[in-house]
C-alpha cells in the first residue's frame, strides 16, 4: 500500500511540473509605447514592460519624432533606441561564448579561423 501511494505521488508530482508553463509577454510596439504614454504611465512602468516583453527597436528619425510628438518622455526613447544594440551585443556574447557552433566542447572564445592561417 505504501508502495502504491508513494508511486501515486510521484506520478501526481511529475504530471503537476509537466502542466507549468511561462507565460510570454507580447513585445511592444512604437503604437504600443504611445499607448501607455497616453494612458499615464511613468517612464518606469513603461522601461519595465519593455524589458519584460523583450522588444527590439531599430528606430528612424521619423519614428522619433513621432514618439516626441506623441508625447513619449526622453528617457523612454532612450531607452527604446538603446534596445537594438543590447540584443545585438547579446546575441553575439551567446554566439562567441556557447557550445554550439565550436567543434570541441571545451572550446571557448571566437570561432576557428575557416580558411587558411593568415601567418
Amino acid at each position: 500500500m505504501k508502495k502504491l501511494l508513494s508511486l501515486g505521488a510521484v506520478a501526481l508530482l511529475v504530471l503537476a511540473t509537466g502542466c507549468v508553463t511561462v507565460r510570454r509577454v507580447e513585445p511592444l510596439t512604437i503604437t504600443g509605447v504611445i499607448t501607455l504614454a497616453k494612458a499615464g504611465a511613468t517612464d518606469a512602468e513603461i522601461i519595465q514592460r519593455l524589458d519584460q516583453s523583450d522588444s527590439v527597436f531599430r528606430l528612424t528619425t521619423a519614428d522619433v519624432l513621432k514618439l516626441k510628438e506623441a508625447g513619449v518622455s526622453e528617457p523612454v526613447i532612450d531607452h527604446m533606441l538603446g534596445t537594438y544594440a543590447r540584443w545585438t551585443a547579446d546575441r553575439e556574447r551567446r554566439y562567441y561564448y556557447s557550445w554550439e557552433p565550436y567543434p570541441h566542447p571545451l572550446f571557448w572564445g571566437p570561432p576557428p579561423h575557416p580558411g587558411p592561417h593568415p601567418w
